[in-house]
């Protein structure tokens, strides 16, 4: 790995228990509350050291590996790994929340599970003059999507540079910087986060950092900045929430 492009650490602010143990995506809520999802038990609204609450919904789903919420709080698009389904439905709500199946993401590979794991919002005009949903494709290829949030239609895919690629293992989740527009992705086998920039199409590796705590935290499975651009991050195992400095 080049000197420029090195692992440095990220500084731990905070470390909270969420009470979601198997804790695969989470996105920031303009509140302040999470929208955190568990493998098999759905979606959940926590804050930090508070018992979390079901978020209950009209359709039983499984295996959510990503989340991701609107800029204004109201819509949540949940996303399946074994399928590549996407949801969409409302965040609030006092009876089983609706929910729309968009459709599908596309398979990249040979495997029958789609590999898709991961999911953000992009509000216009962070990457571009319109919203997107971005995804990220866990294993070979890895890669980074654009998708309409209404109608799931493609946009563009675009590779992991090199550089990247070898920093990396898996990729779990990706969040987008609200201001500048740069792309956050997560490895939880590297436990390393790697910052992203759209530059002439591609994908430039800018910088890459390592997470704070041990095997005993369980793998980084999300990651969320919130509106002001700090990063927080959700781990499986035990379910632990990261609150980490601006990297």
């Amino acid at each position: 790995m080049s000197r420029k492009h090195r692992a440095r650490p990220v500084p731990l602010l905070g470390r909270h228990r969420l009470g979601v143990p198997e804790a695969s995506g989470v996105a920031r809520l303009p509140d302040g509350r999470f929208l955190v999802v568990d493998d098999e038990r759905g979606p959940f609204l926590c804050r930090p050291d508070h018992a979390p609450e079901v978020v209950a919904t009209a359709t039983p789903l499984s295996d959510l590996e990503g989340v991701a919420v609107s800029d204004d709080g109201a819509s949540m698009w949940l996303l399946s790994e074994r399928d590549g389904s996407v949801w969409r439905g409302p965040v609030e709500g006092e009876d089983e929340r609706p929910l729309t199946r968009l459709g599908a993401l596309p398979r990249l590979g040979k495997r029958r599970n789609r590999g898709w794991e991961g999911l953000a919002w992009a509000p216009a005009p962070t990457l571009g003059g319109r919203d997107f949903l971005v995804a990220t494709h866990q294993r070979q290829p890895r890669v980074v999507g654009l998708f309409d949030p209404v109608t799931l239609a493609p946009h563009a895919t675009f590779p992991l540079p090199r550089a990247a690629r070898k920093s990396l293992g898996d990729l779990n989740d990706v969040t987008v910087h609200p201001q500048t527009g740069r792309l956050l992705v997560v490895s939880g086998r590297k436990a390393r986060l790697a910052e992203l920039a759209l530059a002439g199409g591609e994908l430039e590796l800018i910088h890459v950092w390592r997470l704070p705590g041990g095997k005993k935290d369980g793998v980084a499975e999300g990651i969320s900045y919130d509106q002001h651009g700090s990063l927080w991050v959700v781990t499986d195992g035990e379910g632990w929430l990261y609150e980490l400095g601006k990297p």
